[in-house]
């Protein structure tokens, strides 16, 4: 039995063992074949996340099969593929090839001499008098022209249109400065007649028509009633860049603010007048073309074309101006005012090479405004009071909209220049002469300017934008009248505030923030919105104003108050990050004062080199720096005497901030 037993299990395992070894040769004999079918092929392979587009639109995986995927093959599906990625370092290489040639171009452009136009433009002309007329411009042209809606015709007005519903960069302002459809060339903008209003409308619509113009074509007719002179017969040909800083005028942020349509905006006035004024005109050019080559510092070869063209706009200009303002007659208050406010954006971007103090123009404005009595004239109701005024004749209420909307910008330009120790000769004589409700009433004329030029045609949906936004640039004209009013008690002994005026002011200010309705527009600050709309970006703009100004009247107090600036510029870092975060350069122009006293104030070093980095403006900027070495020198806060006194010393030709005046 035992015998037996162990023959059994001898058998039994043996049994096993072949069973196993042929198991294993039969599995590695049918691991080596191919498969039998392509249905076995496409099983074996490995499934991903991406593969053809229709397995992508479905969100299933896909086998990647070439030329169709198993399971497009399985549902008869079309397989469609995608085109070949390109990787973002070659697609980025490619933008940068454009960019580059964009910019070969526009120096190209630049170089041309004014001669060669000249003589390109000289080509065509014939000796009749029909030939230097508006003949030369051709009969698609002509047919233009003999439309009062011309300035608006389809061509024109989708240009416009879509000028203002995108931000230009600079590859596309650059890439325009060839294109002969874009621009007005200059052998189209020859000598014309100008011995007839006819003649003169028709040059002014051809301008602005291709100029994507700001306005109805009726508002060019030039006629008796016209706010403006007759159009001036211009000393030479615009070249290729002239007229793109015209566009430039018309297209950028740094010159129409957030959602106002340049359609309808106050600087689409003043374009009218530079059309029709030299002076004006020259003035505009330089503004603009210090603004393009200001916004292209990091091309070092189209900068400094760009700011030697605006340097011979300025000196024409200029000269002209000076012709205006010597002659014995009364002088067009209008372009006076308006080649002030040019003059003042020209300047506040020149190099420091080309230096001019803005206190002179400060001077010049105030002379000017005292020897006609301009802030009386614009304030007057009656014949007989704007006669005592010194005015020759009665200003129609449009026009005196217009003045008050200028002087009110130059006021607030002058104000900071005042504080800067720069300026302020204009700013205090405003002040002392009409009271801050005299400027109060000055600001009350100048708010109807828009509705009041375009009259009956002035969209509803602007109208109700200036409502909405009026709260939040009263108050900014509020805090800058107070800013002024520490001017006039502090500037001229270097002394600090006394305790009743101190006390004065600090009530006026409290009673800004809890007055209806400037209460809402604190109310609007609160909000955490990314995207901040013109209605929140006046907001922003009108609160850090304001909370720059606690700042600069606790360092002007001779009590501190240490938490309640502490909270002030707390509150203000916050808003201006929020507000900066949009990336609008023209929101980051409006808040370089509010910026500085942010800065010299804070003792986060994180939001000191953060708020360096903002500052664009380069006469703050360095005496940002100044000051807070000295204070870490001292070990305390320096006095607003000092202050002062690094702004004069670091001043490049007045201040760069933008203060929004595009934005009524």
């Amino acid at each position: 039995m035992i015998t037996t037993k162990k023959i059994t299990s001898h058998t039994s395992s043996e049994s096993d063992c072949n069973w196993i070894t042929r198991f294993v040769f039969e599995s590695m004999a049918s691991s080596s074949k191919a498969p039998s079918s392509p249905s076995d092929e496409q099983s074996t392979r490995k499934r991903t996340n991406t593969g053809c587009l229709t397995c992508r639109l479905a969100r299933v995986k896909c086998d990647e099969g070439r030329p169709d995927c198993s399971r497009c093959t399985r549902l008869k599906l079309g397989c469609e593929w995608a085109d070949k990625h390109v990787p973002l370092k070659i697609r980025r290489r490619e933008e940068q090839k454009k960019r580059e040639e964009a910019r070969r171009r526009q120096s190209r452009a630049i170089k041309q001499k004014p001669a060669e136009s000249s003589a390109s433009s000289a080509t065509g002309c014939s000796g009749s008098a029909e030939s230097s007329s508006l003949m030369m411009f051709g009969p698609e042209l002509l047919a233009q022209i003999g439309s009062r809606s011309a300035a608006l015709s389809p061509r024109n007005k989708a240009l416009s249109l879509s000028a203002f519903t995108s931000k230009s960069t600079d590859s596309d302002l650059m890439c325009n400065i060839s294109d002969d459809m874009s621009l007005l060339g200059p052998e189209l903008f020859r000598t014309m007649d100008m011995s007839s209003p006819d003649s003169q409308a028709r040059a002014s619509s051809i301008f602005l028509g291709y100029h994507s113009a700001p306005s109805p074509f009726a508002d060019m007719d030039i006629a008796s009633t016209s706010l403006f002179a007759t159009l001036p017969a211009v000393g030479g040909p615009l070249n290729a860049t002239d007229h793109q800083a015209l566009d430039y005028y018309q297209k950028e942020s740094v010159f129409g603010f957030g959602s106002k349509s340049p359609i309808w905006s106050t600087h689409a006035i003043l374009l009218h007048a530079a059309i029709q004024n030299q002076a004006v005109l020259e003035l505009l050019l330089a503004a603009a073309l210090s603004e393009m080559g200001h916004w292209h510092h990091s091309d070092s070869a189209t900068r400094p074309l760009l700011l030697k063209m605006a340097e011979r706009h300025y000196s024409l200009g200029r000269r002209e101006l000076t012709k205006v303002l010597a002659s014995n007659a009364e002088p067009d208050h209008l372009v006076v005012m308006a080649s002030f406010w040019f003059l003042y954006l020209h300047q506040r971007r020149r190099p420091c090479t080309q230096h001019v103090p803005y206190a002179e123009l400060s001077v010049l404005m105030g002379d000017h405004v005292r020897k006609y009595r301009l802030h009386q004239m614009m304030l007057c109701t009656s014949s007989s009071s704007a006669a005592a005024a010194g005015t020759e004749a009665v200003s129609p209420p449009e026009r005196k909209a217009v003045l008050a909307r200028l002087t009110i910008w130059l006021f607030w330009a002058d104000a900071q220049s005042c504080f800067q120790g720069e300026g302020g000769s204009m700013a205090r004589l405003l002040l002392q002469s009409t009271s801050p409700q005299g400027m109060l009433d000055l600001y009350e004329r100048s708010r109807g300017t828009l509705e009041l030029y375009w009259g009956k045609r002035y969209p509803e949906h602007e109208l109700v934008d200036d409502i909405q936004n009026s709260s939040a640039l009263e108050l900014i004209h509020h805090t800058w009248i107070l800013v002024q009013e520490i001017n006039e008690a502090t500037t001229d002994f270097f002394l600090a505030l006394d305790a009743e005026t101190s006390r004065t002011i600090k009530t006026k200010m409290e009673a800004l923030r809890t007055k209806f309705p400037f209460s809402t527009v604190f109310r609007l600050t609160e909000s955490t919105a990314r995207v901040r709309d013109r209605l929140l970006a006046n907001a922003d703009w009108a609160v850090c104003n304001y909370y720059a100004l606690r700042i600069y009247h606790f360092r002007c107090s001779a009590v501190a108050d240490d938490e309640s600036v502490a909270e002030t510029v707390a509150a203000l870092l916050m808003l201006t990050q929020k507000s900066l975060a949009t990336k609008d350069k023209g929101q980051s122009d409006r808040l370089q004062w509010p910026l500085f006293w942010a800065g010299i104030e804070t003792a986060d070093t994180i939001y000191r080199d953060w708020i360096k980095d903002k500052l664009t403006d380069r006469g703050l900027k360095a005496a940002l720096e100044m000051v807070l070495w000295e204070q870490l020198v001292v070990g305390e806060r320096i006095g607003m005497d000092r202050i002062r006194q690094i702004c004069r010393l670091t001043a490049v030709g007045g201040s760069e901030s933008g203060f929004g005046v595009w934005a009524a």
